[in-house]
């Protein structure tokens, strides 16, 4: 009897947003990097074929999440309003882009260096048109720092995306209040 009362009261317990979205998260970073190192190693048409695979699978994995945090919270809050819904949206990509930044940065400087040095390589062949003094020093800088750079510009861009993507499906997953009808 006592261990139905600690679940009944465990039950009822709100449910703690920040735990919850890192561990999706990490399974929402988990998909993206599976499918850009299985990407890495194929070369042309499969490789945009795999890019928007990672694309469906990352939306619909986030809103899955996404749903399933809405019903939890609306059977204990007894609704789950779009504001909520689209915080953990948000919350779960942001978290999901800082593991991803840190991916890529080590994908950058361990796992496929070969990769980002023959991309600046092409790019700064491109650049040499414009060879005067002060576009080379910015150039030198940026080839530099580039690992950073990216990694730093991931956290934005996929935070961003995970903005646009949340709200959009924000309002497939919120619970709404439930109605009650009298029948007279």
């Amino acid at each position: 009897m006592e261990s139905y009362l600690n679940n009944k009261i465990e039950a009822k317990q709100p449910i703690n947003k920040w735990n919850r979205a890192a561990i999706d998260g990490l399974k929402l970073a988990a998909i993206s990097i599976a499918f850009m190192l299985i990407a890495q190693m194929v070369k042309g048409g499969l490789s945009v074929v795999l890019t928007l695979l990672k694309l469906g699978a990352t939306i619909g994995f986030l809103w899955w999440a996404m749903k399933k945090y809405s019903k939890d919270n609306a059977a204990i809050q007894g609704t789950t309003p779009y504001s909520e819904v689209f915080k953990y949206g948000i919350i779960t990509s942001f978290l999901s882009s800082i593991v991803l930044a840190v991916f890529l940065y080590i994908n950058m400087v361990w796992i496929n260096p070969d990769a980002i040095e023959a991309a600046l390589d092409a790019y700064q062949s491109q650049m040499r048109n414009f060879n005067d003094e002060a576009t080379e020093a910015v150039m030198e800088s940026i080839f530099n720092n580039i690992e950073i750079i990216s990694s730093a510009s991931a956290i934005f861009m996929y935070t961003l995306w995970g903005i646009i993507i949340s709200a959009i499906l924000a309002s497939s997953t919120k619970q709404d209040t439930p109605t009650i009808i009298i029948e007279s």
